[in-house]
């Protein structure tokens, strides 16, 4: 009897072993087969022209006021999402962690991870763009702060849980005010995670499109007028030149900034590793 037990959990634990590691391997190939579609189709268009000219529908146009416009955006939303994300999570950690009220937000902001991004787009929309009379990189970057907020609001949440709470008597036997023990002492135990979560959380939005087609729309022109005037990114151009042109060259162009913005992306997942490894070594 025990034989047989010992011999199903053997075949059982194989078969799943198998099952891992084949749903694994698939997903590697996935993943490996995107990055060089991306690289073989998007290659060809890379030049230094490709990197400084301006979006036009002419054949010798580039993509640089797209980087640009992308930057603005992300960096906007970072300014607006991140610290609003980071102060709603040390409020809830620190202050009421235990509160009805507090229970609604964390439900809340879970329930706002889930909302589709071009839903966040029509309310920013309304919201910002139908106000004010135009389109603008400014309601890009509040779309895309909404869409950020609660992935940061998460990450600071799981990061201030995992500071030991003997960390926190401590402070307060020695009579530290609470605001400099969270800046100054919890943050420095958790800043790995936190910049971690940070940095995925504008990887996460920098890739968005919806939001950006009802927010920014797009313009061949330098995003100078980023607070009243529709502002380029590379996504919607991506979009632009790949469904909305019949030329061959356009199409390239498409794969061209696909392939900008994947290496963008994946520089800032690679950071994030290497982050972690830094503050790993220091720790030891």
């Amino acid at each position: 009897m025990k034989k047989r037990d010992l011999l199903g959990r053997k075949v059982c634990n194989a078969i799943f072993y198998s099952m891992s590691l084949l749903i694994t391997l698939a997903i590697c190939m996935i993943l490996f087969s995107l990055l060089y579609t991306i690289i073989k189709n998007g290659s060809n268009a890379l030049s230094c022209n490709f990197l400084i000219k301006p979006t036009s529908p002419f054949k010798d146009s580039g993509i640089s006021n797209a980087i640009l416009g992308t930057s603005a955006i992300t960096f906007g939303a970072t300014v607006i999402g991140v610290p609003a994300g980071i102060f709603t999570g040390i409020y809830l950690i620190e202050y009421d962690s235990q509160s009805y009220f507090s229970k609604v937000v964390r439900i809340s902001a879970e329930a706002l991870m889930g909302v589709p991004s071009i839903v966040v787009g029509l309310f920013v929309y309304s919201l910002v763009v139908v106000p004010t009379g135009h389109f603008s990189g400014f309601a890009a970057s509040v779309a895309l702060a909404i869409i950020m907020y609660p992935v940061v609001i998460k990450v600071t949440s799981d990061m201030l849980q995992m500071v030991p709470n003997a960390t926190r008597e401590a402070a307060i036997a020695l009579s530290i005010p609470k605001w400099r023990m969270i800046f100054q002492i919890i943050f420095r135990m958790a800043k790995s995670g936190l910049l971690t979560g940070v940095i995925l959380a504008i990887a996460r939005v920098s890739g968005e499109t919806a939001p950006l087609l009802l927010t920014s729309l797009f313009s061949d022109a330098y995003p100078t007028g980023y607070f009243s005037e529709p502002t380029a990114s590379l996504t919607v151009a991506i979009n632009e030149n790949a469904t909305n042109s019949p030329f061959e060259y356009m199409l390239e162009k498409a794969w061209g900034a696909a392939l900008v913005i994947t290496i963008a992306i994946l520089i800032l997942n690679i950071s994030c590793q290497l982050i972690n490894k830094f503050t790993a070594q220091v720790k030891k």
